[in-house]
């Protein structure tokens, strides 16, 4: 009897001890120091690849049990590694448009890995080292995510930004997947369900999943950077000796040389502007451009190691890239875009950049439902349909503090996570 118990004892000790684990893996490895999110490249090439790589991975289990990856998630780039790997040693096959239905390929066992911002195929090829071309899809083709399922073996898939599918890889051997899938499964992933399109009094235009669980998100001070113009000014100046320094009546400080101004605000806000004559421009290479971009931001005050583009526009030669951050792997929101650059003719025409910092985690809270957040939005009568929804962080009071950010043909909008209530993001500072 007394051995029984002991036994017992032990036995309890090992599943607390697991659960303890697992709760670590999925939750505490998300919440280091706020220094952390704003950690800094400098003066060093910037991994394109890092920068590029999916911020969101959904996972289907199988039978409508789901998870989803973000950046902070431990087994996004296990997951990533094994996506390149199945493309390395699968057979090539040439992009052809698929007649695949993308609901159908749900409900089986799969990952989708979700792009940031919709690329150019020419980018994604490069990423995953796709050797093989077709006609069937073009360089300039914008690709929003990877599908691998379980279809005729294991298939892979590019879905294209208006939802064609274009099959790249198949094998028939494809266990490391399903021992992948158990992996993160028997790790006590974080389980998400489909928003239903149905019986809800809101039009669900989209898949939107949401998690089953309650998350503790914490919260986070705000200090601006005041970078000192005697340390960065020089860096965007061949000959620092020959520009010429300006001081306005709000504080801020102009520099120039007669090609290139520089102009430094009290808050931690730098613009710089080099305007290219018509006839040094020649045609652009995405990659290139955005390789130009990052590079120059992490010489010219350090590229975040949290970073990832938001979006991008390409105008005749110019190409413009917006920048965003995270917080635990959640998207950093304000009122304002806050790290833009411009590319001509591989070179910096535009850059402009808000440096800010976080301090200690003051607090940690529980988001209200997703459901809450949409009610929130809806009783004020200002949307009928949702294109997504999704928690990211915003300023509020001197506070990074969780938001439910909605997407609707309405443009966005940002419940505050903890009062339900819906807040407008207000410009800061210079950007008054």
């Amino acid at each position: 009897m007394k051995k029984d118990g002991f036994n017992f004892i032990v036995l309890l000790l090992l599943v607390c001890t697991s659960l303890f684990l697992s709760y670590m893996t999925w939750s505490q490895i998300s919440y280091g120091p706020v220094k952390k999110s704003f950690e800094l490249i400098e003066n060093k090439p910037v991994n394109i690849e890092e920068f590029l790589k999916p911020g969101k991975i959904i996972v289907n289990f199988g039978q409508n049990v789901h998870t989803v990856l973000n950046p902070a998630s431990p087994f996004l780039d296990e997951a990533w590694g094994y996506l390149k790997g199945l493309l390395e040693k699968s057979s090539p096959l040439n992009p052809a448009v698929s007649t695949s239905n993308y609901d159908a390929m749900t409900q089986k066992r799969g990952m989708e890995f979700v792009f940031d911002v919709p690329l150019p195929y020419s980018s994604v090829k490069s990423l995953l080292n796709i050797k093989s071309d077709s006609a069937s899809i073009k360089e300039e083709q914008r690709i929003s995510s990877v599908v691998i399922s379980e279809e005729d073996g294991l298939s892979v898939f590019l879905k294209g930004e208006s939802g064609e599918f274009f099959k790249i890889a198949n094998t028939k051997d494809y266990a490391e997947f399903i021992a992948l899938l158990k992996k993160m499964k028997d790790s006590r992933a974080p389980l998400y369900t489909l928003l239903p399109k149905t019986n809800l009094y809101i039009k669900v235009a989209k898949d939107i999943y949401i998690s089953l669980e309650n998350q503790e998100l914490p919260v986070y001070r705000v200090k601006d950077v005041k970078n000192s113009y005697q340390n960065i000014a020089p860096k965007f100046f061949p000959d620092f000796t020959i520009a010429r320094r300006i001081e306005e009546k709000d504080g801020a400080v102009i520099f120039t040389d007669g090609t290139r101004g520089l102009r430094i605000f009290p808050r931690g806000i730098i613009e710089y502007t080099r305007p290219l004559f018509k006839e040094q421009k020649s045609k652009i290479n995405f990659q290139e451009a955005l390789t130009t971009a990052v590079n120059f931001i992490a010489t010219h005050g350090g590229f975040p190691k949290s970073a990832y583009l938001h979006s991008f526009k390409i105008n005749n030669q110019a190409i413009t890239f917006v920048l965003r951050e995270r917080l635990n792997g959640l998207p950093l929101i304000k009122a304002k875009d806050y790290i833009v650059v411009t590319v001509e003719d591989n070179q910096v025409t535009y850059y402009y950049r808000w440096f800010t910092e976080g301090e200690k985690i003051e607090e940690r809270l529980t988001p209200i439902s997703p459901i809450k957040a949409i009610d929130t939005v809806v009783s004020l009568g200002k949307i009928k349909e949702i294109d997504d929804l999704y928690l990211g962080y915003a300023e509020k009071d001197n506070s990074y503090i969780p938001i439910w950010v909605l997407k609707s043909d309405k443009g966005e909008f940002y419940v505050d996570a903890a009062e339900a209530a819906e807040i407008t993001l207000k410009p800061v500072g210079d950007d008054f």
